[in-house]
């Protein structure tokens, strides 16, 4: 919680345990969120060429080939 928010509210009145209950709650999103992140695996590389702009772009296409080429040297033990 931000050191701010908790002083203003405790100057207002706030219980400890309300802030130990935000504490807790905020402890299990990040949990949770975590948990779903690594759920998702690694993305492709793709992805990084493919998202770069909405609409198709030339030079985008361009180094996403060069990369596919550059690592299709790397197969074969080289």
């Amino acid at each position: 919680m931000i050191a701010r928010m908790r002083a203003f509210l405790s100057s207002k009145g706030a219980a400890d345990a309300f802030f130990d209950e935000v504490e807790a709650e905020a402890a299990d999103a990040a949990e949770d969120l975590r948990a779903r992140t690594v759920e998702l695996g690694a993305p492709t590389a793709d992805l990084i060429f493919d998202h770069v702009y909405s609409e198709p772009h030339p030079l985008i296409a361009e180094q996403k080939a060069w990369r596919a080429a550059y690592e299709a040297s790397f197969e074969g033990g080289n």
